[in-house]
């Protein structure tokens, strides 16, 4: 569909920003190599991280030796290249080509459907890898294609920026190829939604025509647009786009609609203002507590020691950026936010919690550098000995691949939501394990496409440490419903999660004691789980220890409006899940263990990584 759209155009040259995971960037050398052979010049330039992943050094020398996988593991790796490039304003002005190419009206394609930094001087910038030399010269009114994919915004886009600074035509282009762009990940049903409306929100953006004033945030200060964002779906007629659409959701036996999505927009607001109300937000409100400790919500140490916790470990205060979903689909720059973040920890008074959020964001780097690292990440353990783990429920690549998976959207998103048929991990799904901070977690996703970190700790874990099913299909899960989904950060932390990743967590979620610590007052359950908002805070996150008459007084019915609980004992479900990891050390993983307890991790390129490992596994 590109080559289609530069044919009907004439442009003589496609603009765009990298992307990396394995899939996308075999399409992406496919098309520039279809472009070549029809004349067609391409650049791409780096607009979704802070450093490219290939230049990222962190095996160099003996660091493999010690810490591998780590966030400070890779940002040694990437001392020698700087601070992250400052980030670029807007066009000022884009020359809209007339007449506008062909496009599928944005009202008619649904969800269902949704599928290096190079300046001026892209020699020095670009270094050769994946980028040409720079575009010839443009014939006066040849225009440049501008191609849109996880960049939708308009600044600091720098596709976008050159294109326009060309002085010609610029056809701002998004195709729907789910083929080539999802690999084996399809997008789950809640990134489809957010792309949706992502998408209007960049083609209201780029028809904007305005000289000053500007709306929040100064977004269009200084713009004058008179764009059309060109739509296109590869290998599809228009026609047999009309039955998708934005209201297409599942019906319950009357035949009335299932808004599955209408929590998300209570909870977001979509495109580059929202993003940059959020980032506002987050800066004036929540960065200074990010990494602020209290012993108001201490959490007991295994001796008995009182540990104060992080302020952003808390679920009944809003102490987290909520900049994910904007990051993963580029309606926020990460050099815009690393920049806005540290002019502020240079003003502020707790510059820890400034550092402590630049590291977590170079946590996103350090994904897609694993990814392009170890291509088979999301589906295989990197850590080999551990595809012999014994999971009371295992992953079976033949029935649980996620491109099947995330095609049976009646199991998925209709009325029951049956998208297992194991029943615990049906219960986890659906936040009914009895459990109240993992239901109130796994409900949140679930209406608001979205659960903070800490969160995602405590609900991954329960499904690891406590039910002992595989790391995957928890994965899956995340994917399907969270609205920034993002493949190689999801297969990091699972894996990290799941005892086979790079850098293993340390740590077990208790599903009490977390509880306990992030919600003292069980703010949040309440919110989240109103069947229980009656019970006192002594109670609420463990309604089995209620007298009766105490749960009747509060309406909770234990196995009618709320569940009781799918595991009884929690330390014997521990101790099966450490014995599964400790057996497969014993046998297949023996060949593994270094002779300090920690574990070999081979390379690519036939080194060998020290693993670090959890203290209870050796």
């Amino acid at each position: 569909e590109v080559q289609a759209v530069v044919r009907e155009t004439g442009a003589s040259a496609v603009f765009y920003n990298r992307q990396y995971e394995p899939w996308k960037m075999a399409r992406d050398t496919a098309v520039e190599a279809g472009l070549a052979r029809e004349g067609t010049s391409a650049r791409s330039f780096n607009s979704l991280l802070l450093y490219e992943p290939e230049d990222a050094r962190p095996e160099a020398d003996s660091r493999v030796e010690s810490g591998y996988g780590s966030v400070r593991f890779f940002l040694r790796g990437c001392a020698h290249l700087g601070l992250p490039a400052d980030p670029q304003p807007a066009p000022e002005q884009l020359r809209p080509l007339a007449p506008t190419p062909q496009s599928l009206p944005l009202q008619i394609v649904g969800a269902d459907e949704l599928g290096k930094l190079c300046m001026d001087a892209p020699a020095e910038a670009c270094k050769g890898r994946r980028c040409p030399p720079a575009a010839p010269a443009l014939l006066p009114e040849k225009p440049v294609v501008v191609w849109f994919r996880q960049d939708l915004r308009l600044k600091d886009n720098l596709a976008l920026l050159h294109a326009a600074k060309k002085g010609v035509p610029v056809v701002p282009l998004f195709v729907l190829a789910p083929d080539s762009e999802e690999g084996d990940w399809p997008m789950g049903g809640a990134s489809r939604y957010w792309l949706h409306q992502s998408l209007l929100c960049l083609d209201a953006a780029l028809q904007f025509v305005k000289v000053g004033g500007g709306v929040h945030g100064a977004i269009f200060e200084q713009r004058k647009y008179k764009s059309k964002l060109v739509i296109r779906r590869a290998h599809t007629q228009g026609s047999s786009l009309e039955a998708l659409g934005l209201a297409d959701m599942p019906v319950n036996r009357e035949g009335r609609a299932i808004n599955w999505a209408a929590g998300f927009h209570s909870a977001w607001v979509f495109g580059e203002e929202g993003a940059a109300i959020a980032l506002d937000e987050f800066l004036e409100t929540a960065l200074e507590r990010f990494d602020a400790r209290s012993l108001n919500s201490a959490h007991e140490g295994a001796s008995g020691e009182q540990h104060p916790t992080a302020e952003r470990f808390r679920a009944d205060k809003k102490a987290t950026a909520r900049l994910s979903p904007y990051l993963h689909f580029g309606e926020l720059s990460p050099r815009e936010v690393y920049h806005r973040v540290t002019e502020r920890q240079i003003r502020g008074r707790n510059k820890r919690s400034a550092n402590t959020f630049l590291r977590r964001l170079a946590w996103r780097d350090l994904a897609y550098w694993a990814l392009w690292r170890f291509p088979h990440a999301p589906l295989r353990s990197l850590r080999p000995q551990y595809e012999f783990q014994r999971w009371d429920l295992g992953w079976d690549p033949s029935r649980d691949n996620p491109k099947a998976a995330l095609q049976v959207k009646k199991q998925r998103w209709g009325p029951a939501m049956r998208a297992s048929e194991c029943p615990r991990l049906r219960a986890w799904q659906r936040g009914e394990t009895g459990f109240p901070l993992v239901d109130a977690a796994m409900r949140e996703m679930w209406v608001t496409g979205y659960m903070t970190n800490y969160m995602r700790h405590v609900t991954a874990g329960f499904l690891i440490e406590y039910l002992n099913i595989d790391w995957r299909h928890g994965q899956l899960w995340y994917h399907d419903t969270l609205v920034d989904a993002d493949v190689p950060i999801q297969a990091m932390m699972w894996q990290n999660g799941g005892h086979s990743g790079m850098d293993q967590w340390n740590f077990v979620m208790h599903p009490v004691f977390a509880a306990k610590s992030c919600d003292p007052d069980g703010d949040y359950v309440r919110q989240c789980l109103p069947a229980l908002k009656g019970l006192p805070r002594e109670f609420i996150h463990c309604p089995w220890e209620a007298p009766a008459t105490l749960l009747a007084a509060a309406g909770v019915a234990l196995g009618r409006n709320y569940p009781k609980r799918i595991v009884t004992n929690l330390e014997a479900a521990r101790r099966n899940s450490l014995a599964s990891v400790v057996e497969m050390r014993l046998k297949e993983g023996a060949q593994y263990v270094l002779p300090d307890g920690n574990e070999a991790l081979p390379l690519p390129d036939g080194r060998i990584a020290r693993s670090i490992t959890r203290v209870d596994f050796k």
